[in-house]
């Protein structure tokens, strides 16, 4: 039986989770930024029905937070948990925080590309360049033909006034993505 849900929020994805039967297996498809992100969930915690019994459309964002933070404590090696809790932490500006969330979500699922862009886009907010760029090339060492991770590199290459190579990583998304609007736009300027 295949049951397709719009997860909108953290609140959503809970409120799912507190539905699985016993045993049962569920895939999470997290749309972030244009991206995929891929989790898997296999049964369910009980201790999820306390999380989700509250009305969540008011929970202010402090709440969300102490939330995330919960199922961090309670799912400690779920990589969708550690990267809620850094989109989180990222929306309320606390950048080192969120980098800190996200490296783990890497470190627990490092062969995610899409996880691997999201830290590398986050090291950018606090010019951590040559970190950036790291996670970018492994993400690009795990999905070769991802045209946002070739324009996120390109724009780490310009701010290191890297200017051929950021050209050349232009380029690159565009060949993959010849609609790629802001590699169009991006390489103009370089």
């Amino acid at each position: 039986e295949m049951n397709r849900t719009l997860i909108n929020n953290m609140w959503d994805y809970q409120r799912l989770l507190g539905s699985v039967k016993k045993g049962a297996s569920v895939l999470f498809l997290v749309k972030r930024g244009g991206s995929t992100i891929y989790l898997t969930v296999k049964g369910r915690d009980d201790e999820l029905k306390k999380m989700v019994s509250r009305k969540t459309d008011q929970i202010p964002e402090r709440g969300k937070l102490e939330d995330a933070q919960e199922q961090v404590r309670l799912y400690p090696d779920n990589a969708g948990v550690h990267l809620i809790l850094g989109d989180l932490y990222e929306k309320q500006g606390r950048i080192d925080e969120a980098i800190a969330s996200f490296k783990e979500a890497v470190r627990i699922n490092p062969n995610n590309a899409d996880m691997q862009i999201v830290l590398g886009h986050a090291y950018t907010k606090v010019d951590q360049y040559r970190d950036a760029m790291a996670s970018i090339k492994e993400a690009i060492r795990i999905r070769p033909n991802e045209s946002k991770a070739y324009y996120f590199l390109g724009m780490v290459y310009e701010k290191l006034s890297k200017h051929q190579e950021a050209i050349v990583s232009y380029k690159e998304a565009i060949r993959i993505n010849p609609d790629h609007v802001k590699a169009h736009r991006s390489i103009g300027f370089v």
